[in-house]
Formats: structure tokens, C-alpha cells, sequence
């Protein structure tokens, strides 16, 4: 959702988290997960309800204030003319998603509203309400406060760190086992000494600098690109750092996370009307990255219980909608693209998706 690359990839943190306690780790699909706070919880709502398994869904919130969270989603959820008029407004104005939503809430609920909902965990928080309550899911909500440190904080508290403060310490080599449950970290140590993230930014500014050379941005039908967004793009003095045109395209009204999630659409060659198709008839499959030993029951019962189709084997898998077919297809690309990037940048290894197995640990008691 950030347009970052991961530090470590999928299958080094699917086996930390099963290492770490969990039974099972299933992957959002790429246009799921490249997607705005809206269509990243759109997307596994939907797949969480189509599995027929799921009783309920955990997820992190800034304030745990039940009923201001009870209250905004039904707003949103009911999707008022009101609402629905200011919001429109605001998006045709270029604005992004969440910058617009919260404006328009705003404008309804007044100005005191202003910084509970545009926190981002809150945010995200509010997407997944809404999407439960507009798919009309037995799945209930269960949310987790934080605790301790801020969103962003550039400080420790003890043992506990943001996720910002976390990322900024691997990058300078820093020692961040303190943070981390000690049975996850050691599957991701190694990894963490060859991690990838966008200061890698010569690779990336070749790709992009490759695109914007190979014909009009218009014609590339690329998803979430506004014809601003395009301008400034053709506009920006070449060549260029990675920063640079983050920087650049960075506007009061498209931020930063926006703009680096829209250049990764760009690079993968994410497109509009496949982004709309997957929207309009949602996606039928799970890939599943890693299992432990003693669960193999949960993949059986979600096998005989889901509307979905479970990928335990990658190879052998074979889409049957379009939109899987789209889907599918750019999970592999992008797996592609994280592979490249990290033998171009540390010459290490990692298989591509057909290439791929389920990862399988035992959790120790």
C-alpha cells in the first residue's frame, strides 16, 4: 500500500510470521495490495469472506474509540448523496482518495473530526469497518490500540519501536532484535543483511526513465495515474534520482505514499481497466506462502469450505475468470521485478512464483 519495496521478501517474512505463532500465511494479491487504503481493504474483506472460514478480523487502530469508528463507517458505508457529492468533487479535483474522504467527512461532521480519521492506522481501520459492513460479513472486527510510540516516532520506548524507526535502522545497519519477537527474527536475519527498499533508486529510475521514453503515458492506460500526475511526469527534467521525481510529483494533493504507489503501478504496467475488472467481480483464488506443520486441517477445511481456489501449488494453478487471469498474472510479474531488484542490487537468489513452495515450519511450544 506504501509502493515500497519490501526490505525482505514475501517468503523470508511469511516464515517468520508461522515461526512466530501463526498457522498459516496466505498473500494479498499485487492489485489488492498496490491499491489505496479503500481498495486494499475492499480486497481482503473480500477474499476473507469468500473463504467461508474466517469468524473475525484484528487489525490496528491510533484510538480504540469503538463507537467514533461505529459511527463514521456507517456514514461511509451508507455512502450519502451528500457525501457521495463532495467526495466526487474532491477526487475530480486530483485530490487522493484518503485526503479526500477525510475532507469530506469533514465537511460533514465538522472540523473537530479532523485528526481521528486522518491518522493512518485509523484510516485503514475505517476501511476495513466499512467494507465489512457494505459486504454485509458475519466477520467481526477486533481492534488492537497502539501502544507506546507513534505512528511515525523516531524514537524507541523500550522494546517498542514504529515500524518507521524499525525500517530506518535495518537500512543503517542498525541492531533491531529488541523489537522484533526473537522466533521471527531469526528467519529474517540473514535477509535483513541484504535488504531492498527505495533508496535503491538507480534501478527504479532506469525502469521509469525506460517508460517515459517508450511512447505517451496517456496510451498506457495506467492505473490511478491522473492526467496531472502524467504532466508531471513528461515535465520533470531527465535524467533524474528516484527522490527527485518523488519529490516533484509530490503535491498538496497527491502525497507521497500516493505518488510512490502510482510509480510503482507505472513499472509493473498496472492498468485502469484491469484494476476495474478485478473491482467489479473480485478475484478467486488465495496463494498461500507458508503453513505450519500442525494446521493442515485449516487449509482442508478452507479447501471444502471456500468459494475460492487455495494455491498450494503454484505451478499447477490455472485461473479460470479474467480477473484471476489479470490478477495472476501480475502477482508473477511482480515477483519478477522484487527477484531482479535483489540480484541486481545483493546477487541473491529467490524463486520466482512457479518456482515456489509453500513455506512449512513447526511452532515450538
Amino acid at each position: 500500500q506504501r509502493g515500497s519495496l519490501s526490505i525482505c521478501s514475501k517468503y523470508d517474512r511469511a516464515a517468520a510470521a508461522i515461526n512466530g505463532g501463526l498457522s498459516a500465511v496466505f498473500e494479498l494479491p499485487a492489485y489488492y495490495a498496490l491499491g489505496s487504503a479503500r481498495d486494499f481493504a475492499q480486497g481482503s474483506i473480500q477474499l476473507l469472506n469468500a473463504t467461508r472460514s474466517v469468524d473475525y478480523l484484528a487489525f490496528g487502530v491510533e484510538n480504540k474509540d469503538n463507537q467514533k469508528f461505529d459511527q463514521f463507517s456507517d456514514l461511509l458505508a451508507k455512502e450519502s448523496q451528500t457525501y457521495q457529492f463532495s467526495l466526487r468533487e474532491k477526487l475530480a479535483k486530483g485530490i487522493s482518495f484518503p485526503k479526500a474522504r477525510a475532507s469530506a467527512l469533514i465537511e460533514i461532521l465538522g472540523e473537530e473530526v479532523r485528526e481521528f480519521i486522518t491518522l493512518p492506522n485509523n484510516n485503514l481501520a475505517l476501511s476495513y469497518m466499512v467494507a465489512l459492513k457494505q459486504s454485509n460479513s458475519s466477520i467481526k472486527p477486533i481492534m488492537i490500540e497502539r501502544k507506546n510510540v507513534a505512528h511515525h516516532s523516531k524514537v524507541a520506548n523500550e522494546n517498542f519501536a514504529s515500524a518507521s524507526y524499525i525500517r530506518t535502522n535495518i537500512m543503517k545497519g542498525l541492531p533491531i532484535s529488541s523489537f522484533i519477537p526473537e522466533e521471527s527474527y531469526q528467519k529474517m536475519a540473514s535477509s535483513l543483511e541484504s535488504p531492498l527498499s527505495n533508496s535503491d533508486q538507480s534501478y527504479l529510475s532506469l525502469l521509469i526513465s525506460q517508460i517515459l521514453l517508450d511512447g505517451s503515458l496517456e496510451d498506457k492506460n495506467i492505473w490511478e495515474l491522473s492526467p496531472d500526475f502524467a504532466r508531471r511526469l513528461n515535465k520533470i527534467k531527465k535524467p533524474f534520482l528516484y527522490e527527485e521525481l518523488c519529490e516533484y510529483c509530490h503535491t498538496k494533493n497527491l502525497t507521497r505514499t500516493h505518488v510512490e504507489r502510482v510509480l510503482m503501478h507505472l513499472i509493473l504496467g498496472m492498468k485502469e481497466s484491469e484494476a476495474n475488472t478485478i473491482k467489479a467481480n473480485g478475484l478467486g483464488y488465495l496463494n498461500l506462502l507458508a503453513l505450519d506443520n500442525q494446521s493442515s486441517d485449516l487449509i482442508k477445511e478452507m479447501k471444502e469450505n471456500s468459494e475460492l481456489s487455495i494455491i498450494t501449488k503454484k505451478a499447477a494453478y490455472k485461473p479460470l475468470s479474467q480477473a484471476d487471469r489479470y490478477s495472476w498474472a501480475m502477482d508473477k510479474k511482480a515477483v519478477k521485478l522484487y527477484q531482479s531488484l535483489l540480484f541486481y542490487r545483493w546477487q541473491k537468489y529467490i524463486p520466482s512464483e512457479l518456482e515456489s513452495t509453500v513455506v512449512t515450519n513447526s511452532i515450538k511450544n
